[in-house]
């Protein structure tokens, strides 16, 4: 149990998806949004990669592995991917620019392949990860909303600020590192 909750808040804090490996980066709104839009969106990508989980497990245990079609895995995912956000965009509306939410899907499951985990690690660094991309991207939309009002030279409006103040987030978070002993 213990090693779940280190997945979990490993995946949140310090192997986070847009800090760490830059996945989901266009998903952030380029014009003012409410917060609530876009912990929606976060939270509809966190219950996409808790279902993905069990089915990107099975799929790599049962038919990546046992016909050993490991140069097809990017592939085999996506379209299970494809598959499952065809099937739950029917009830999750919030889903957003499909092309992201894709390389997010994509990139995270091929991190949970990569790392090796059981069925239940990988439901926790599901649960991890969406959670932490959420958080990540509540707060950047809360900082952009707020750097919009404020007085930024010409040279840094646009994305130099927003770099800069994503490697400031990563710092703060990477902070989290020594805590979790990983």
């Amino acid at each position: 149990m213990k090693e779940l909750l280190l997945v979990c808040l490993g995946a949140m804090l310090v192997d986070n998806l847009l800090l760490a490996h830059y996945l989901g980066l266009d998903s952030l709104p380029d014009e003012p949004v409410s917060l609530r839009k876009v912990a929606r969106s976060g939270l509809s990508v966190t219950l996409l990669m808790l279902v993905a989980a069990p089915l990107v497990y099975l799929v790599e245990a049962f038919i990546i592995a046992r016909f050993d079609l490991w140069f097809a895995r990017p592939i085999i995912i996506l379209l299970v991917i494809a598959a499952l956000i065809r099937i739950m965009g029917r009830w999750i509306r919030q889903l957003g620019n499909c092309a992201v939410t894709y390389s997010v899907l994509l990139g995270w499951a091929l991190l949970t392949l990569a790392e090796g985990y059981s069925l239940g690690e990988s439901l926790a660094y599901a649960l991890g990860s969406g959670l932490g991309l959420t958080v990540v991207l509540v707060v950047l939309a809360g900082l952009l909303a707020e750097l919009r009002l404020s007085n930024i030279p010409e040279s840094f409006r646009g994305l130099p600020i927003l770099f800069v103040v994503i490697g400031i987030l990563a710092l703060c978070f990477g902070g989290f590192c020594g805590m979790l002993r990983l």
